[in-house]
């Protein structure tokens, strides 16, 4: 659906993943808070965590200013205006969703305590203990709509960099039917060779996930909220930030131990909004990225 349908097709999929997402959270923590509530001596009480896994959990909230395929959805507005609901629909449905989805875990710890081999797993748990199993595959389908409402994502994302970033400029006389044509097939191709990487069951998807956001929010996130929010960005200064934030991101997530158990994203974002204006101020050549993004005196990119 994603190859034949595109950006329309994602924009719909995401639309069902996020309600099936919605639903299968709130019964899920409805279920185990009224079983949680039927017994006299479970305890609610959460284990302690951290400061740095704190912190770590709260800077994944710094990724998605740099997320590429949270980036198309507000380029694709038809209009300015419709930010504002946007917002509203958005904010709303992560507000219960999150409310749900500590809902899940709380609930969870009151059944299971720390019986669990693996912690992450308890919503799939709950769903199977709690659930008629025809019910607990529908409701557990919810996970994976969480993963591909980003996966169709990413794909689409992925092939229009491929073929409006390198074939375009290699072969400039393409037509729009040669560059659709090319967009499907990359996306065919891509999804092909992650589902070949899937099948090693060794492999730490999770892991790679949040190392990939990282990167991804490090090197842009800052970029972007400096030529929307800083008048003397220049485009050396996005440069620099892009390849600091990156290579922090790297090099953090090769070290281990100390002060490195910290999420790369933290020291990887910081390293890049520095390099960002430490290059700006030093950069003295050409109008800052802000005038030609708001239409200043600066003559404004043709496209």
């Amino acid at each position: 659906y994603t190859v034949v349908g595109g950006f329309l097709a994602v924009s719909w999929t995401d639309l069902f993943q996020a309600l099936l997402m919605l639903g299968a959270l709130a019964t899920v923590a409805f279920l185990a808070f009224a079983t949680v509530g039927a017994g006299e001596t479970v305890s609610l009480r959460a284990p302690a965590i951290g400061a740095v896994a704190t912190v770590g959990a709260l800077a994944w909230g710094l990724g998605y200013f740099g997320q590429p395929h949270f980036l198309a959805r507000f380029m694709a507005m038809a209009r300015v205006e419709a930010a504002l609901p946007a917002r509203r629909i958005n904010l709303a449905w992560m507000i219960v969703a999150g409310a749900a989805a500590v809902a899940v875990g709380a609930g969870g710890y009151g059944i299971y305590g720390n019986g669990l081999e693996d912690p992450e797993t308890v919503f799939i748990a709950l769903a199977r203990d709690l659930l008629p199993a025809w019910l607990a595959g529908v409701v557990i389908a919810g996970v994976l709509a969480a993963v591909m409402s980003t996966v169709d994502s990413q794909l689409l994302v992925a092939a229009t960099a491929l073929v409006e970033d390198v074939a375009r400029p290699l072969r400039p006389r393409l037509s729009d039917r040669g560059r659709l044509l090319a967009s499907r097939a990359t996306v065919a191709a891509i999804a092909l060779a992650a589902g070949w990487l899937g099948m090693d069951p060794k492999s730490g998807v999770l892991d790679l996930v949040a190392y990939a956001w990282a990167g991804l929010g490090a090197s842009f996130g800052p970029a972007v909220l400096a030529c929307l929010f800083w008048r003397r960005t220049t485009e050396a200064g996005l440069i620099a930030g892009m390849v600091a934030g990156a290579a922090t991101a790297v090099v953090w997530h090769e070290l281990d131990g100390g002060v490195f158990v910290l999420y790369e994203i933290v020291p990887a974002f910081f390293a890049a909004s520095a390099a960002i204006v430490v290059a700006s101020r030093a950069s003295a050549s050409g109008a800052p990225v802000f005038d030609r993004l708001r239409g200043g005196t600066s003559p404004r990119p043709a496209s």
